[in-house]
């Protein structure tokens, strides 16, 4: 147990113990008949309950430092329930942007890197692909899709009960794509991606690949700033080049 969870525990304990002590010493206050005790006793119970309150509050004050802190550590902006949360209330003032569109054009460094499986729902469904098309006349932007070919994506497609379904997105999409804009980039990893990854610039959304999909899965908003060496961002761009250098290039002529 670290040091910071046994100052919460110990707090947590003392608090008890001091709400206990004034409840006794009110207890006792009634049933005293002297009046020049009473008021001393009450004094002392009513300040060992504010005590008690007061440490009680502060735990959840130390609680949220210490949960602040590690995620600030790893560079992370907030966890949302599902990719599609990213953009929901609170989390569109801390992310600065509002949307998908916001978010991609937004990019630091006038770079963009979107990894998945076949990204159906993300690209075509929420219409992103004109706005690459758009940006990609000044943005250096590569597109990761699964290899179609491979046994791992047919495992998926059968997974969710859309055979051969996962396999024709990732082909109809990625030729689309060759077929109407010549400045993005599109590979086909020789692995199964791992997670759905939109990076852009110094900002990262990142989705694990589990058998539901990214829809519902815990989702982290990452930035550049974490202070450790494996900070969520660093990590996961590391894995985008990784797979990328490995990964099969499509070109113009395979439309």
């Amino acid at each position: 147990m670290n040091k910071w969870k046994k100052a919460i525990r110990t707090r947590y304990y003392w608090s008890i113990i001091l709400g206990i002590l004034g409840i006794l010493l009110i207890i006792v206050h009634i049933l005293i008949p002297f009046e020049s005790i009473k008021s001393i006793i009450t004094c002392v119970g009513t300040s060992f309950m504010s005590a008690a309150i007061t440490i009680f509050l502060v735990k959840f004050d130390i609680m949220d430092l210490i949960q602040n802190n590690i995620m600030e550590k790893y560079g992370i902006i907030d966890i949302v329930h599902g990719r599609d949360a990213v953009f929901v209330n609170d989390e569109i003032e801390k992310i600065k942007t509002n949307s998908w569109e916001d978010f991609l054009r937004n990019s630091s460094d006038n770079t963009v890197d979107i990894v998945g499986i076949s990204m159906y729902s993300f690209l075509i469904t929420k219409d992103i692909l004109h706005i690459l098309y758009e940006l990609s006349e000044n943005f250096v932007i590569r597109i990761v899709f699964a290899n179609p070919s491979s046994q791992e994506v047919a495992y998926q497609s059968l997974e969710e009960e859309k055979p051969d379904k996962l396999q024709e997105n990732i082909k109809w999409i990625s030729e689309k794509i060759l077929a109407e804009c010549k400045n993005i980039h599109i590979f086909y990893s020789k692995t199964m991606p791992r997670a759905f990854i939109v990076r852009s610039g110094n900002k990262m959304i990142i989705t694990p690949y589990l058998l539901d999909g990214p829809f519902k899965e815990p989702t982290i908003i990452a930035s550049d700033q974490g202070f450790v060496e494996n900070s969520y961002y660093d990590t996961y761009k590391r894995y985008i080049e990784k797979i990328i250098s490995s990964a099969e290039k499509l070109k113009q002529e395979q439309q």
